[in-house]
């Protein structure tokens, strides 16, 4: 008696119409914010979220970071998200801004001074940042094979500096469609 195994992998191109939509889910759920004092300023952490939302003159504000990888030739659909219910918290204290990038140079005339703290609280009116969450969508190599990748950016406290209040979420859903 003899016996044979074969191995076969047909790749053949998918064609739009027998295209299958597809989704990827998933929920990210977050602690509640600690305050931890510096002096005059305070600062916000959440032990779920990976770095922290620092652009020059704005608040310090801890980011939900996460990227998201599919094979290369990957259609992304559409990337919804649904956040839970909001809560509002007014806080004591201001925010830590990050820092103003400052030049090096030599000349002692041309040393330029950091704004004032409170010409920047004048100036970021509203919330901060304007979205819960946004993304990108990327192309580019993972361990030598072409991937799309998304890149989603979760921001789970917001700022609203006028009244000094945080906005805070405890999850948000995260759907991507694909093809």
């Amino acid at each position: 008696m003899i016996i044979s195994v074969f191995n076969v992998v047909v790749a053949a191109p998918i064609s739009r119409e027998n295209s299958k939509n597809l989704a990827f889910k998933e929920t990210i759920s977050f602690s509640k914010p600690t305050i931890d004092t510096n002096g005059e300023y305070i600062s916000l952490n959440i032990k779920e979220t990976n770095i922290l939302l620092d652009y020059p003159g704005q608040p310090k504000l801890p980011v939900f970071s996460k990227t998201y990888k599919f094979p290369f030739g990957t259609k992304i659909k559409d990337v919804d998200c649904i956040i839970s219910q909001v809560t509002e918290e007014e806080i004591t204290g201001t925010i830590e801004l990050a820092p103003e990038p400052q030049p090096l140079t030599t000349f002692q005339n041309t040393i330029a001074s950091s704004r004032d703290i409170d010409e920047l609280k004048h100036q970021n009116k509203g919330i901060y940042p304007e979205k819960w969450f946004n993304y990108e969508i990327k192309c580019g190599l993972d361990k030598g094979k072409r991937t799309i990748f998304v890149i989603f950016h979760v921001f789970p406290i917001r700022y609203k500096q006028s009244e000094n209040k945080i906005l805070e979420i405890n999850s948000i859903d995260i759907k991507i469609d694909y093809v």
